[in-house]
């Protein structure tokens, strides 16, 4: 069974060991830029993001974050015309090929927007590789709006999303 929870500052490396794991495995490595060391240690700032874990049997197994505010996040905004927004990004989310397609990444989507709305958000952002169809199916399942395609700041052929939390239904 897959148990969910925040990831604790003493697994920082177990999450950059899961991160270059899967970042190794892909198939079109456009899909994902990883994370340096400085942003990897933001994750563990509670006034910049919310780093969330699967665990299977206690091993970790995919990870995902809510940025609260950061420059990809204004970035995003100003591309979606909506700078002077609360808005989050729900990003980073990466799964072991071998536990792909059990809801994973859906279940992250849920846990997110709860601790968005918690903390009085808005709009939800997230973007992704126009051709990674598991992340863009996950982000469109919360309810996400496709906005715009373009790029980012070193992220080519994004995706960009926009979650309404004001008018979405609660799970």
């Amino acid at each position: 069974m897959i148990e969910y929870r925040k990831i604790d500052v003493r697994e920082k490396q177990e999450l950059t060991e899961l991160m270059n794991i899967i970042i190794a495995g892909l198939e079109n490595k456009d899909f994902f830029l990883p994370f340096t060391a400085e942003e990897i240690d933001a994750m563990f700032d509670e006034n910049n993001a919310v780093t969330y874990g699967a665990y299977n049997d206690g091993k970790l197994v995919a990870t995902s974050q809510l940025y609260l505010g950061d420059e990809f996040v204004d970035e995003i905004k100003v591309a979606l015309g909506i700078e002077n927004v609360k808005a989050a990004e729900f990003g980073g989310v990466m799964v072991l090929k071998e536990c792909r397609n059990k809801g994973i990444m859906k279940h992250f989507s849920s846990i997110l927007v709860e601790e968005a709305r918690k903390r009085g958000y808005d709009y939800i952002v997230a973007c992704a590789h126009s051709e990674n169809i598991p992340s863009n199916s996950a982000i469109m399942a919360i309810g996400a709006k496709l906005m715009k395609t373009g790029d980012l700041i070193g992220h080519c052929n994004r995706n960009m999303y926009l979650f309404n939390l004001k008018n979405a239904q609660k799970d």
